[in-house]
Parts: C-alpha cells; structure tokens; sequence
C-alpha cells in the first residue's frame, strides 16, 4: 500500500551470442555463464530492457581467465553499434561478488532488434582474446538493471497521490522546483494490488531518468485498478476540461503512455515531445479533453475506448485510432504526410479541421468498415489506398428551423429531403417539433472508393445537392435546392398562402432562392381562373 520506489529490476532479457548463435534468455537465472570457456573474439553479452537503463548490477561467482582479453562495451545509436563510455566494478568480470557497470544513457541511443526482440539493448563485445580458459559466471542473485520504478498502490478518490508524494517518496529521484515544477526520473505505475487514485494539476513535469529523458514500452501506465486524471472537467456535455498539468518528454525515441484496463483522464493537459514520437495505448479507456498535443508523430495504436474532444495536434498525424474512439473538434496542424493512418476502418470523425498541410490524406491500408468524416473542414481530400474496397464517408450536419415571418417557431410542419438522384434520406419526410426544428440530418457530401484507372484510384460519387421541401397546412410551400459542401443552418420562414387573379402569361413566377445561412419566407401563388 502507497507508493514503492524501485531502483533495480531484472532486465527483460539477456542473451549469450557465440558466433552468431545465441543462447536461451537468460535473464532472472541466478547462475548463468557469461561467455564459452573457449570464448573468441567476436562473442558478445547482450542485454535488453525497456525503458533505457543506466546501470548493470552482476555477481561474479566465477573469474573470467585468459591471458588477455579486450572487453567492449557498445550501444545502438540508430545506424550502428558504438563504443560505450562505462564504469566496470565487475573488472572484467574478473572481481569476485557484486560489481556494477554503470553508465549515462547516450541521447542517440535507439532500439534495435536483436535476436527477433526490440528492446533498448547494450553489449559487452569480446574485441580480443588469447589462451581464454575460463568464460567467467554469474551467481547468487540474477543480474539488474536500473530502472527507476514508482508503484502507487491503496489511494482512494477522496485522498489521492500525487506528484508532491512522489517528491516525498523519493527526493532524490522526483526532484521539485517551486511547488509547481517536478523532474520524474523513472517510470509511474498507478494501480497494482488495490485500487489506486493519481490525481493532479497545475503541475509541470519533466520526465526525465537520471537527466537523460526517458524512452520505451512502458513510461506511464495505470493497472485494471488504477485511476489516473490530471486535470479538471469544466463542462461535461460540451466536454470542456481545463486546469491540467504540462508533461515534457526529452530527447527519446518513444514516449508511451498506456492504460491496461483502469482509467486515465487528462483535461486541459499538454504533452510536449515536438521532434519524438508520442504513443498512448489502451486496453480500457483514455480521455482527453482540451489538450495540447505536440509530437512529431502520435499514435492512437490499439486505443480502442475512450475520447478525444476539442484537442489541438502540433506536427503530427493521427496514427490508427480505432473505430470504438470518439474523435470529436480536433485540430491537427500538420504540414506534410498523411493526416490519417488506419488498417481497420470504422473510424468517425467529427469536426476535425486540418491546418497546414493542403489536404486531407487517409492512408487505407486493409478492408474493415468504411471511414467517416463528419464537418471536417479541409482544402482538398485524397485518399491513399492499399487492399481496401470499402468507402470513406464524407458528410456533414444540416441543421433546419421552420418559423412563421415573424419568427414564431412553426410545429407540425412537414420537411422532405432528397438527395440529387431524388432519393429521400433516411427518415424523410420529418415533422417539426414545438420548437420548429427537424433532428439533425449527417447528409452525405461525397463518398471516395477505390476504382483503378481513376485519378489517384479513387472515385467520388455525389448525393449533394439536396432538394429540401417544407409545407405546413395553412401557410406556403417552400422548395430550394441546397449544396450540402459544409455544415448548414438553414432558417425558412412560411408565409399564408397569396391568391392571385389575371392571365397565367401575366405572372412572374421567378423567384429569388436566398442562400441557407439568410431567412427564406415563402408564399404559395394560387390562381383563380374568370
């Protein structure tokens, strides 16, 4: 119960490479061989964690023996294996009991696969060897890593943690400037055992390790049981959060911000990692409300429940946010590249307005169900397809009020909406309520499919322009046809019917068709013939 710091955890994996043949994993074994007693040059140590780690704590329980031999240490800087700054308490694997390799992560440090697992990896490489007899051995205790680790565990709702706590817990490692500043230096788990509340705001927070910012699979995470929010709900039917913390992420390759069946919320929150990747990923649900999100590319991997509304993404595309996600009035300000990444399909997205780049790119990797897009504002659409034969939607919101000409709201009256091929929508005709208003109607603009031969492989089929009828007994009949290219709030006023008496060639039957935004008062012209 409360909040455990743990500096050392047992690597994810270490591996025993002889010439390109590699051993079992033997991390978490107390007893293990570091290298063949008839070792060469050539054959390496490796081990793998995620997040980076700084330091290796080994136990000699057996000296390496040669007549000599050349010990280095390397790191994967993205292109190559480098040489590795390192202090060896192990000497070589040579002094007997607990030793310590201890190193600060190198900024450029990447993963890299080795032995089919990605992980953050460092090596100890055997550069030279002669007359080896003995390949040195591990004992008494399995190897670690250091991994700096906070579990917070046992915090009710009305008692939550915090980042103050975390400072209390572990000064040294959760350092604070003022009462508003934090620099975390490890990794956050909420949850665990029993039920656990993190709640904050007003903070900034750097998460840093040590001063090297962190990177890897897991950087902050909430358990089945843990219960995440930073930040306050505002307005919670116009989903308006505020009062949240900023997060800065450094110089990484991922930062990763997963949920494992708890909750996480995050109102009004900024997360900065403007040249890295940012990735969240749930397995339960994630909210985030009025947000700052800036990363050169974010990914909604696997971020199957949850929300995103009224949230603002700096450089980034939307990487495979999935179907059950409710995307609602983002703005991405994305200057090149795909806005939208997606292999499933099913995806709606509501008012979402792209600035900077000159389109809206949907990257449609797989077939699923079609993609929707509902008074998203973008100035031009194209669609990149790979093995998918099902439609992007392109639709927005038509709103209709019927009133009389002095703007009494009309009930009763009788809305017909059809589509260019005369096709009534789904529901047609529509009665008026006491307010004057029809439901709100997603009119389909467009759809995009893949057709080869088309520009681009896409085809665009058009249902706009509409064909909007509105008639109320007693008053005049109202007809125009309307493009439904953007949202619309069309405003139609009826007016008593006007008789007219004289020869059918005296009358002027032109009428002016205001647009949707300006009022329309329409009068139905009857005659009477002497």
């Amino acid at each position: 119960m409360g909040i455990s710091y743990n500096a050392w955890l047992t690597p994810n994996y270490i591996f025993r490479d002889e010439g390109g043949v590699f051993s079992g994993n033997l991390a978490g074994q107390a007893a293990f061989d570091y290298f063949r007693d008839n070792c060469q040059a050539g054959d390496a140590l490796y081990f793998g964690h995620n997040p980076r780690f700084d330091d290796l704590r080994l136990y000699v329980g057996t000296a390496f023996a040669a007549q000599s031999a050349t010990f280095a240490w390397e790191y994967w800087d993205g292109s190559a294996w480098v040489p590795l700054a390192v202090t060896d308490g192990t000497q070589g694997f040579t002094h007997l009991g607990e030793g310590t390799v201890a190193f600060v992560p190198p900024d450029d440090w990447r993963a890299v696969q080795v032995n089919g697992l990605i992980q953050m990896w460092v090596r100890c490489r055997l550069a030279a060897v002669t007359d080896p007899t003995e390949g040195g051995a591990n004992s008494t205790q399995a190897a670690q890593a250091g991994d700096n680790l906070f579990q917070v565990t046992g915090f009710p709702e009305a008692a939550p943690a915090d980042f103050e706590a975390l400072h209390a817990a572990a000064p040294e490692i959760v350092r604070r400037q003022g009462d508003r500043q934090y620099f975390l230096g490890g990794r956050l788990q909420i949850g665990g055992g029993a039920a656990a509340w993190f709640i904050d705001s007003h903070k900034q927070v750097e998460m840093a390790y040590w001063g090297v910012p962190w990177s890897g699979i897991l950087s902050l995470w909430t358990e089945a049981n843990g219960h995440l929010r930073w930040g306050q709900v505002l307005d919670a039917p116009h989903k308006i959060g505020g009062q949240g913390i900023t997060l800065d992420g450094g110089p990484c390759a991922n930062h990763k911000i997963r949920n494992f069946g708890g909750s996480m919320e995050f109102y009004g929150c900024s997360f900065q990692a403007p040249v890295y990747d940012l990735e969240f990923n749930s397995s339960g649900g994630m909210k985030f409300w009025n947000c700052l999100i800036n990363s050169s590319n974010v990914k909604l991997w696997n971020l199957w429940e949850g929300e995103v509304c009224h949230c603002q993404f700096l450089g980034a595309a939307l990487g495979e946010p999935q179907p059950t996600l409710a995307i609602e009035d983002c703005v991405l300000h994305v200057a090149a590249g795909p806005v939208i990444e997606t292999y499933t399909g099913g995806q709606v997205l509501r008012g979402l307005k792209i600035h900077g780049s000159p389109s809206v790119l949907v990257w449609v990797y797989h077939d699923g169900s079609p993609i929707t897009f509902i008074d998203c504002d973008s100035v031009t659409w194209r669609i990149s397809w790979n093995n998918c034969r099902q439609p992007v939607y392109r639709k927005y919101t038509l709103a209709l009020r019927v009133s009389d000409p002095e703007d009494n709201p009309l009930g009763g009256a009788e809305v017909s909406i059809r589509d260019k091929e005369g096709r009534p929508v789904a529901g047609s005709p529509f009665t008026t309520g006491e307010d004057g208003r029809i439901p709100a109607q997603e009119l389909v603009f467009c759809t995009y499919t893949y057709e080869a031969g088309q520009p681009e492989d896409t085809r665009t089929t058009y249902y706009s322009p509409y064909t909007i009828t509105v008639a109320r007994e007693g008053y005049g009949v109202y007809t125009d046809v309307v493009e439904v290219d953007r949202p619309r709030d069309l405003e139609i006023a009826l007016g008593p019917p006007r008789y007219v008496r004289g020869p059918i060639e005296s009358l002027d039957m032109a009428m002016e068709v205001p647009h949707l935004e300006l009022k329309a008062v329409a009068q139905d012209v009857q005659i009477e013939f002497d």
